[in-house]
């Protein structure tokens, strides 16, 4: 209720797109991908903006995680274009910032958890997680009667 009251009264806080919610919330991405990408919603979004300058060192005090964690999980989401990621403006000292901001089109690459895409003949199918446990095992046992050294 307390919650409830502060969107009343308080108009700081940010719309938070409903198709990146969900489908963040049933991706199968990491914790810390989930956290990067909650910042740069925060930071674009958040401000109205498209595209945002962020420093390492930003998303360290914003997620509670030492930078040197958080470079190689900014650049796999970028290498998978769920993120854009191109060099911004030098900052003091000459550091150079990145520009961040969320690939809107990738949207339907997220992962979900009900199900892997599977081709088959007769196209591409939604194939449920038991079904899946069921042929991995069925491919095991395959595998391990044709590679038997005891016969």
């Amino acid at each position: 209720k307390k919650i409830i009251n502060m969107l009343e009264t308080n108009k700081n806080y940010t719309k938070f797109p409903n198709e990146i919610l969900e489908r963040a919330t049933a991706s199968k991405f990491r914790l810390l991908e989930i956290k990067i990408i909650h910042v740069i919603v925060r930071q674009t979004y958040g401000y109205h903006r498209r595209e945002v300058a962020i420093s390492l060192r930003t998303f360290e005090k914003k997620m509670n995680v030492d930078h040197r964690n958080i470079h190689p999980v900014i650049k796999r989401l970028a290498d998978a274009k769920i993120i854009f990621q191109r060099t911004g403006p030098k900052m003091k000292f000459g550091k150079t910032v990145h520009m961040y901001s969320i690939n809107e089109e990738s949207f339907h690459r997220w992962n979900t958890r009900i199900g892997i895409k599977k081709i088959t003949e007769t196209g591409i199918n939604n194939i449920p997680i038991k079904e899946r446990k069921k042929d991995l095992k069925k491919d095991i046992t395959q595998l391990v009667d044709k590679f038997d050294m005891n016969k």
